[in-house]
């Protein structure tokens, strides 16, 4: 199975630092706070988290990865972001820091059916020496009561306009949580993964590797509300390789 580089991306991500704590605030006189982003997370059972089957932990980690990104989005809005009234409308909210060298820009927008967070980046990178003239680097969209949105990671690593990862999350009737991650290798889809998550913690998993232009299922997982699940792992014409289960 290949390996993206999601995980890698993340520390990459740590160490430019767009936290909320390392950010000194440049913003307007506040007239009010701005929307907060809380992501969408992915609960799992007890059983299935600790877990010694091989095909447990392959579908945990790929949990992990999908909770990873949506945890971090959320230090992506540096509480309070704080109301301008100059430079951008009357419902747009922005803040500006600097870090590695670089100055960050966080905007927030409301429309009428939800919000938008962008991040922009200025300057050059002293951890990458990459230089950004106000490179779109993030840009996370939500409906107003949070049911349904898309983070979109922009290729930071080349500084070009092309995606590097994009997760998208809907709430399906039930209460049901429909996840969907693509990764991009140089513009070019690597791997998604699909992931429905149901409100007693039981749910399935599929994951995709792009060959010749279209997204072929390797490996598939389902789990109960209790833990126990099964497993399957296909070829390239969709056919089952191997298959099992844990208790």
């Amino acid at each position: 199975m290949k390996h993206y580089r999601i995980l890698d991306l993340l520390l990459v991500l740590f160490i430019f630092g767009l936290i909320a704590g390392c950010s000194s605030d440049k913003s307007s006189e506040p007239k009010e706070e701005a929307p907060q982003f809380v992501p969408k997370t992915i609960s799992v059972p007890q059983n299935m988290q600790q877990s010694s089957d091989p095909m447990a932990q392959m579908a945990m980690n790929h949990i992990m990865t999908a909770n990873a990104m949506s945890n971090f989005a959320s230090f992506f809005t540096p509480p309070p972001l704080l109301k301008t009234s100059d430079a951008l409308g009357a419902t747009d909210w922005e803040k500006k820091w600097d870090q590695d060298g670089m100055t960050i820009t966080l905007t927030a927008t409301e429309n009428d059916t939800g919000y938008q967070w962008e991040v922009k980046l200025d300057g050059t990178s002293q951890s990458s020496g990459i230089t950004y003239s106000n490179f779109i680097f993030l840009r996370i969209e939500q409906n107003k009561n949070g049911t349904a949105g898309k983070f979109t990671l922009y290729d930071f690593e080349n500084n070009t306009t092309d995606i590097l990862m994009e997760w998208v999350w809907n709430t399906l009737p039930g209460d049901i949580f429909d996840f969907v991650g693509t990764f991009y290798d140089n513009g070019v889809p690597e791997a998604k993964i699909k992931i429905i998550s149901n409100p007693d913690n039981s749910g399935e998993l599929y994951f995709f590797e792009y060959i010749n232009g279209t997204f072929v299922l390797e490996f598939k997982a389902a789990w109960t509300a209790s833990g126990s699940g099964e497993w399957w792992t296909y070829d390239e014409n969709g056919n089952i390789v191997n298959q099992g289960s844990w208790s």
